[in-house]
């Protein structure tokens, strides 16, 4: 098998005109498919292909993102297929997608490992398995936006780069989107615990206020104030209860989508090879779990804390009506 070089961005397609924009510089025209004729499409749609100076672009799809394909045959040494790369491929990326837009990018090589030493430092090499042959997965400092894969030119037939080039795009976009919406929802997940602690305290020092021993009994104006007060505690958590519901809801289908891409590449092993990152998956899904419960039991708090206030209004009124009611006899 030759040498190859992919390289693989992941946008939504909210940000197409972005892609539109990039396709053009890099090809001299315009996409095939206008984006006014776009639809959604569930499976993998190929929109457009074209050759370019050192290899050739591809731009497909898959339901709210596109997936925007370099790829290389190298012919004089891999590092002058990846400075190209860098030098004439990114200044036209990074040129119009300054924010950075892209969710994230994927660059897979088929070359022996001594040949990349020479412009990488990995921090870690982790090898596993897939339908098509051993993949190993590079560790560099910038893994929270890029990832990068290689595979000896040994391990692999021309059959075998085919389908790694068809599956590891859409398990690699389906990572970056799981990633983004784990911090996104782990870091809003931990805001609303911490605000359901300070409401769980108010709760708890306000009801000692009230009926705590040593303190003067309070009126039925300060109770119903409080009682106001709690509803309007329990509304706040009871949007929180939801916004965790929906979280929930997000991270399985997120991660379902997930585990259906990596068993599509790395068939049976999936589980056991990517142990690790699944395990990280499950504890972002446990911590929502957890404050869904918090959040559930401060709620049964404030509600309680509610009735209570409640029935002590009641019996204040009781009290005064019959005290008014005797005054008026007398």
């Amino acid at each position: 098998m030759s040498r190859f070089v992919g390289h693989y961005l992941y946008y939504l397609l909210t940000d197409r005109q972005i892609v539109w924009q990039i396709w053009s510089e890099l090809t001299g025209r315009t996409i095939k498919v206008s984006s006014a004729d776009f639809k959604l499409q569930s499976s993998p749609m190929v929109i457009d292909r074209a050759d370019i100076t050192w290899g050739w672009l591809t731009l497909f799809s898959q339901g709210n993102f596109l997936i925007l394909e370099l790829a290389s045959a190298v012919q004089d040494g891999l590092d002058s297929t990846l400075g190209w790369l860098r030098a004439e491929f990114f200044a036209v990326v990074n040129k119009l997608d300054e924010l950075p837009l892209r969710i994230g990018e994927t660059t897979l090589v088929v070359a022996e490992a001594e040949e990349m030493t020479g412009w990488l430092v990995p921090i870690e090499e982790v090898s596993f398995s897939t339908r098509f042959g051993q993949l190993t997965y590079i560790k560099t400092a910038a893994e929270e936006q890029r990832h990068l894969y290689r595979v000896n030119p040994t391990d692999l037939t021309e059959e075998g780069l085919n389908g790694l080039r068809s599956w590891l795009p859409l398990l690699e976009k389906a990572i970056f989107t799981h990633n983004a919406r784990m911090r996104y929802l782990g870091e809003r997940t931990r805001i609303i615990s911490a605000i359901a602690d300070e409401i769980e305290q108010a709760v708890s020092a306000g009801l000692h206020q009230r009926f705590g021993t040593g303190h003067e009994l309070p009126t039925a104006e300060e109770l119903e104030a409080g009682i106001g007060q709690l509803s309007k505690q329990y509304g706040t958590l009871a949007g929180y209860y939801r916004l965790l519901r929906e979280s929930q809801t997000i991270l399985d289908n997120s991660f379902t989508e997930l585990l259906q891409a990596a068993r599509r590449l790395m068939g049976p092993a999936t589980e056991s090879d990517l142990a690790g990152y699944l395990s990280l998956c499950q504890r972002t899904a446990n911590l929502v779990q957890q404050v869904n419960e918090q959040v559930t039991l401060t709620m049964g708090d404030v509600k309680a804390g509610i009735e209570v206030a409640r029935t002590q209004v009641d019996l204040l009124r009781s009290k005064e009506s019959v005290e008014l009611l005797l005054c008026g006899n007398t």
